[in-house]
């Protein structure tokens, strides 16, 4: 077994007054049980004032932190993928910055891994303590990805990750990343454990409705073949119905003589020329997926790193 040492990941996004408690609650756990870690953290292009309280956590413990701002927001998951990438130690820790979370439960990630070693554990919140809306979200992408894709995206940002994931994720070549969706096509070996949720101490959420109704579209768009699949689908029915109507016509035709059809005539073209424009809009997001993929953007840009 890999010797315990441990780097965890907080990506940051305008929160000040949880900081300073978050990694005093961070530090507790690891001196508690003598392992050696570090915290990075990852300003994802926030306020001056998280930035200079940052500065302040640096140096109180330069030895255990580094902290890290980027040139502009590139979201949660280029912010963890930024301190995947700069970790020193072995095993990576993510942890959210608004403290719904406290370092605490990170024992039990610990724990879970020392027990039955797994490849990644993640910590899930009760469901009594989630949004109803967010629950039935959740379950349907975990049921979308089970039927489609031979594998469930469980989603949580509070993960222990093994050191072979880590150096797999690190090499993954893939715009619009989505770690915990890139994690499963590693490996089935994943363990959950349930964490009790707290209060975030400031702001709000930093994902509406709307905003989790577009990652679950990019989930499906940028991790999935279904649209093309429903869109091959979908064509062979309609030109099954076509060729049935067709010959329909034709046998009408042919035995009781020309009929009027001006209705259906114009319904089909309709319906046909709706159905070519849907096509063309789910083709083109996936040359754009290739377009994409072509220019090679960025997960994320360090400005500085301290």
């Amino acid at each position: 077994m890999p010797e315990l040492t441990f780097s965890v990941v907080v990506p940051v996004y305008n929160s000040v007054d949880s900081l300073t408690p978050l990694y005093n609650g961070i530090q507790a756990v690891f001196k508690a049980r003598n392992y050696t870690f570090e915290v990075i953290f990852v300003d994802d292009h926030s306020s001056p004032a998280t930035w200079d309280r940052l500065l302040e956590i640096k140096k109180i413990s330069p030895e255990n932190v580094t902290i890290i701002r980027f040139t502009k927001n590139f979201g949660q998951n280029g912010a963890t993928l930024c301190g995947i990438d700069q970790a020193r130690y072995n095993f990576v820790i993510t942890i959210d910055d608004d403290l719904e979370i406290v370092p605490a439960e990170i024992n039990k990630l610990i724990d879970r891994y020392l027990s039955d070693k797994p490849d990644i554990v993640f910590g899930l919140p009760e469901k009594a303590k989630i949004s109803r809306m967010r629950r039935i979200g959740s379950a349907g992408i975990k049921k979308f990805f089970s039927l489609f894709e031979g594998g469930a995206s469980i989603g949580s940002s509070f993960r222990l990750i093994t050191p072979w994931i880590v150096s797999n994720v690190r090499t993954h070549s893939h715009d619009h990343l989505f770690i915990n969706q890139v994690v499963s096509w590693y490996t089935n070996d994943i363990a959950v454990v349930e964490v009790q949720p707290s209060k975030r101490m400031e702001g709000k959420s930093g994902y509406s409705f709307l905003q989790l109704i577009v990652i679950a579209f990019k989930l499906i768009f940028h991790y999935t073949s279904f649209p093309l699949r429903a869109l091959i689908f979908t064509g062979l029915l309609l030109a099954v119905t076509c060729f049935t109507i067709g010959s329909y016509y034709i046998y009408r035709k042919l035995t009781f003589g020309a009929m009027g059809g001006y209705t259906s005539l114009i319904v089909s073209i309709f319906f046909t020329t709706g159905v070519i424009l849907v096509s063309i809009s789910i083709l083109g997001l996936y040359v754009k997926r290739i377009y994409d993929s072509r220019i090679r953007k960025p997960n994320y840009l360090v400005k500085v790193k301290i």
